[in-house]
């Protein structure tokens, strides 16, 4: 058995269920009140297709629709919501995809990392956020 039959199968729709510490995460990110209180108001969802160590992923909200392709252990790039560029690592630690951001121009943004996980059933869907010391988690049920 390979170790890539090992990792969790993300692929399917999911529907945000909860926040916890969301706006926090948000001001500590620099996004502004406007932007914090829609945000954390909103419940978007997320498809994602998995194949392998391939993966897009494309975020659904009333507010914005964001999609990233991209290969674990291959680095890429992305351009957040205030413009910065971001150097993005994608890497497995156990059964959790780890994405860690690192501004490509030094004093654009803060370095935060994004760790996805499963439930034991594969059910829910838990998304960690670190930036700045700051930790919040979003929740997601699985649709389909």
């Amino acid at each position: 058995m390979t170790e890539e039959l090992n990792k969790p199968n993300f692929q399917g729709k999911w529907d945000h269920i909860r926040s916890e510490n969301f706006e926090d995460f948000m001001r500590e990110n620099g996004a502004n009140f406007v932007v914090r209180k829609m945000a954390s108001h909103s419940n978007p969802s997320v498809d994602i297709t998995q194949d392998g160590e391939k993966f897009h992923i494309k975020l659904h909200s009333l507010f914005v629709t964001r999609e990233s392709n991209f290969t674990v252990g291959d680095e890429y790039e992305e351009t957040q919501h205030n413009g910065a560029v971001m150097k993005i690592k994608p890497s497995w630690e156990d059964e959790k995809l780890v994405l860690t951001y690192e501004p490509k121009v030094e004093g654009s943004a803060k370095p935060q990392k994004h760790i996805r996980e499963l439930d034991s059933e594969g059910n829910q869907m838990t998304l960690t956020m670190e930036v700045g010391g700051v930790v919040a988690k979003r929740f997601f049920k699985r649709t389909s």
